[in-house]
């Protein structure tokens, strides 16, 4: 009984890898977005506010979104290299860790 829940939550999960690589991805970008956006910060203190405003939103809006399509397919490829008894372990085992991250980064 507990084999063919496994292999019925496996095959669901293969179904939906790619959506679960993008909430991996934007998880990591939520968690290390601010910092990107704490250096450009600082490395633009000086500029006019304009020329600010065009680069946060291009990258903020252009560059985060970019970098969750360029990390989604990369993510859900390492799963897939995992094989169908190991995506489900390390699903759960990057769900911890990403929550413990979260913790230790005070965003939780």
């Amino acid at each position: 009984m507990l084999d063919r829940w496994y292999h019925q939550l496996t095959t669901l999960s293969l179904k939906h890898l790619s959506l679960v690589a993008v909430a991996f991805a934007a998880t990591l970008l939520t968690l290390y977005g601010p910092d990107l956006t704490k250096l450009l910060k600082r490395r633009t203190r000086k500029w006019p506010l304009l020329a600010r405003a065009a680069l946060f939103i291009g990258v903020v809006g252009v560059g985060f979104g970019a970098l969750v399509l360029a990390l989604t397919p990369l993510l859900r490829r390492y799963l897939l290299l995992l094989g169908p008894k190991g995506v489900i372990p390390m699903i759960l085992v990057t769900i911890v860790a990403l929550g413990i991250l979260a913790e230790r980064r005070k965003q939780i």
